[in-house]
């Protein structure tokens, strides 16, 4: 937990140096179409999801929980269907089934006596356990 923290910290400090050296400073108007989005997206689009994570970060397999983050592009792809003007390319339908059946793969429960001689006992106590 402790290590994203600072992971968080870094990576945004260098993100805003880099910025501040590379781009000019940005014209803001503060409208209130301008802060409501700018609160959902702070409020929900990110404590509210980071909150979510780390909380079922302290309660589940981080093998299998990260194994969700596969489908933040097939999730994009699905969105970008109700926007004007965006029509995913044919090949991303290929995507799709890509990433739906590596996470089927991964989240599947293996079946009696598969998981004798792979895994480790750390996972395989903590499959047995429900986590």
């Amino acid at each position: 937990m402790a290590a994203s923290a600072w992971h968080f910290l870094i990576g945004g400090a260098l993100l805003a140096a880099i910025t501040a050296v590379r781009e000019p400073a940005p014209a803001i108007h503060w409208t209130p179409q301008f802060i409501t989005a700018l609160l959902f997206l702070s409020l929900v689009g990110t404590a509210a999801a980071f909150l979510a994570w780390f909380t079922e970060a302290t309660r589940s397999r981080l093998d299998l929980l990260t194994a969700w983050t596969l489908l933040v592009p097939v999730i994009g792809i699905g969105v970008s269907l109700f926007l004007p003007g965006e029509r995913p390319p044919p090949a991303a339908a290929a995507g799709i089934v890509l990433v739906l059946t590596s996470l089927w793969l991964v989240l599947r429960r293996p079946r009696r006596g598969a998981g004798k001689n792979g895994g480790t006992k750390d996972s395989d106590a903590a499959h047995r356990a429900g986590r």
